[in-house]
């Protein structure tokens, strides 16, 4: 594999991952707002099959656990390609 072949592979990774992070950002606002919405429905007494404290919990875990992966996912993918090309071509032969 050529370096310019590399090279180009993770620009469309790069561009790939862009794209994924603005979704991500997107589905985050969204959850933010189910989440307000179900805390004052709780908040009122309008929860009375649970439905609603059941979306607080898993959002609460979401937040706490997953978006943290998330984030240090992103970092990681977005850190550069420079260790990678310090490999030498004849170490993508095996």
């Amino acid at each position: 594999m050529s370096q310019a072949y590399a090279r180009k592979r993770l620009q469309m990774r790069s561009l790939r991952h862009q794209e994924s992070r603005e979704e991500s950002r997107s589905n985050y606002c969204s959850s933010l707002c189910a989440a307000h919405v179900a805390t004052v429905k709780v908040d009122k007494g309008e929860d009375s099959d649970g439905f609603y404290q059941a979306k607080i919990d898993a959002d609460k875990f979401y937040f706490q656990r997953m978006m943290l992966r998330a984030e240090a996912h992103r970092i990681s993918a977005l850190a550069g390609a420079e260790s990678l090309m310090e490999i030498a071509e004849t170490g993508f032969d095996f």
